[in-house]
């Protein structure tokens, strides 16, 4: 049997497959490079709307010269009010996760229930937090993300309750760049940076050198005050055969196998059968020098990780996202450099009268 290697683009052998954890990470590692690769150009405009809006609106040649001339070099922001009212107009019509029933298995009162989870966990977990951080991501630089989680309810306890949290910075998030679906849920594979601190990378990995994540090879010594890792999840799918019964009843093949025990003749009863992909997500947290902790199983069948997009244009197959930062930055800069002509002449005049 043959399987499809995501990162080499090549057909290997199951028995001669390289399963050491060196070569795990050099596969992590590959198809991060080819991730941030496809993905530079938008993250690298988005970086620059953020530094936009947070005052960076002068090009650093042009206000270095100001300065030097002793001239005013002023920035009267007009562009983070309109991102506030996207924000605020979310906050005021926020979509909401509506439960229905939709088959002969479902009634209303069940889709009740399941409604009142569904929102016991959004207030639980202060979703409108991780709503209204996302929105105002793809509102600034065309993308926010939020996550979904399990989480300990208390520190006596094994069991777990599902939780929503916030992304706080959109640049720490690379997905699959060949999804099509608005929400990501049909991404492969996902990665979620995160800096810490050198004393705290030593405190929670005790018995790991301190390497930053990247897509080099070789990382020579390290010498920086924080420590970059990567949380990376992908999907994983096997084909496994499904058939449906003269009774209605559909089963998966190794189902069927355990009745023929009992049931000797169960094939004949078989009136179609298709071969389906069953999903398995897992996730790991690695740094360059290996894996942090050990590849965990996530019990759902998509990447818990969700996007939302603002402007989407796609150029020569190429997507490229942007919020309303990026087409706003020449007027803003034109009202810029008028309100300092205007401050300027205004100077100039009142020191000619005095």
């Amino acid at each position: 049997m043959a399987t499809q290697n995501p990162v080499m683009d090549e057909v290997v052998e199951d028995d001669e497959k390289d399963e050491s954890p060196e070569h795990e990470i050099a596969e992590i590692r590959q198809l991060y490079g080819k991730t941030a690769d496809y993905w530079s150009d938008d993250r690298e405009a988005a970086r620059d709307d953020i530094r936009f809006r947070a005052g960076e609106q002068w090009p650093d040649e042009v206000k270095s010269q100001r300065e030097r001339d002793k001239r005013p070099c002023l920035t009267v922001d007009k562009l983070n009010q309109y991102v506030r009212q996207i924000v605020n107009d979310g906050r005021q019509n926020r979509p909401s996760i509506k439960v229905r029933p939709v088959d002969s298995k479902a009634d209303v009162a069940t889709a009740e229930v399941f409604q009142g989870l569904v929102k016991h966990i959004e207030d639980r977990s202060g979703a409108d937090a991780a709503y209204d951080t996302s929105l105002d991501g793809a509102a600034t630089c065309g993308f926010g993300h939020f996550r979904v989680l399990t989480e300990y309810v208390g520190d006596e306890s094994f069991d777990q309750e599902i939780v929503i949290r916030r992304i706080r910075n959109p640049l720490s998030v690379m997905i699959d760049p060949d999804s099509q679906e608005a929400d990501g849920s049909d991404m492969k594979y996902a990665f979620i940076i995160e800096e810490m601190s050198k004393e705290d990378f030593k405190e929670k990995y005790p018995n790991q050198y301190p390497v930053d994540f990247s897509a080099e090879k070789d990382y020579g010594d390290w010498f920086g005050d924080h420590v970059r890792i990567a949380e990376y999840w992908h999907i994983e799918e096997e084909e496994r055969e499904l058939a449906q019964l003269s009774d209605g009843k559909i089963l998966p093949r190794d189902k069927l196998d355990e009745l023929k025990a009992s049931i000797p003749d169960i094939e004949s009863e078989i009136i179609e059968s298709r071969m389906v992909p069953k999903r398995t997500v897992k996730y790991c947290k690695v740094s360059g020098n290996g894996f942090l902790e050990e590849v965990k199983e996530w019990p759902g069948k998509y990447i818990p990780i969700m996007t939302v997009w603002g402007n989407e244009i796609v150029i020569e197959g190429k997507g490229l996202s942007l919020g309303i930062i990026r087409p706003g930055k020449d007027p803003q800069r034109l009202y810029n450099y008028s309100r300092s002509a205007f401050a300027e002449r205004v100077a100039l005049t009142q020191r000619h009268r005095g």
